[in-house]
């Protein structure tokens, strides 16, 4: 059971809706644990939407290059994580990032799980990524339940440690992901970039 403690000084907390929640990185949602803490909270607070890191983090082995340079595709642990949120009664909020490794334009990393942060090599690479993503997810589970989730394109581009590009490169990285969502559905959500202060 989850307790607050009571304060001396009682503030009305208002009217406010538990919308959503964070957890640290993509892969961590494949750990049974951390399912079976959401789980405890759920039962509680009862959030709408989960966000997280690292979408495309090499972990999550989303893309692979061929020899013959192709780029081939594979959804097992984004199943997975998105089987895991719904069984708590949690919808994704979907922000789009690390960059892949097969992807990746340079080894610029933040946070110790190395999250790649470099722009792509090739934006149209990129926009395929989403595209392909976003694709498999409506055919997985329907356009109706996904026009209910969010697809944010990265986090807190302003600061250099995330995004060392600039706000110009994230703009274009933002129009190649924006496009790719809306191509797949004109009334799926997304949006974009949370930012630091």
């Amino acid at each position: 059971m989850i307790k607050l403690k009571e304060r001396a000084i009682k503030e009305e907390f208002g009217n406010t809706i538990f919308e959503s929640v964070a957890v640290g990185s993509a892969y961590e949602l494949l750990r049974h644990d951390l399912m079976e803490h959401l789980r405890e909270i759920q039962s509680e607070l009862h959030f709408k939407y989960l966000r997280f890191h690292g979408l495309f983090h090499d972990d999550m082995e989303v893309v692979r290059r061929a020899p013959d340079g192709t780029l081939a595709y594979q959804w097992h642990h984004m199943d997975k994580i998105t089987d895991n949120m719904l069984s708590v009664g949690l919808k994704p909020f979907f922000e789009l990032n690390s960059m892949p490794q097969p992807l990746a334009s340079a080894e610029t990393y933040a946070c110790f799980w190395k999250m790649n942060t470099s722009e792509p090599k090739d934006y149209n690479e990129w926009g395929d990524l989403v595209w392909h993503f976003v694709s498999h997810m409506v055919d997985r589970y329907g356009l109706d339940e996904v026009k209910t989730w969010y697809f944010e394109v990265w986090n807190e581009p302003n600061l250099k440690g995330f995004w060392p590009a600039g706000m110009e490169k994230y703009y274009k990285l933002y129009e190649y992901a924006a496009r790719a969502v809306k191509k797949v559905n004109s009334e799926l959500k997304v949006g974009g970039p949370a930012s630091a202060g």
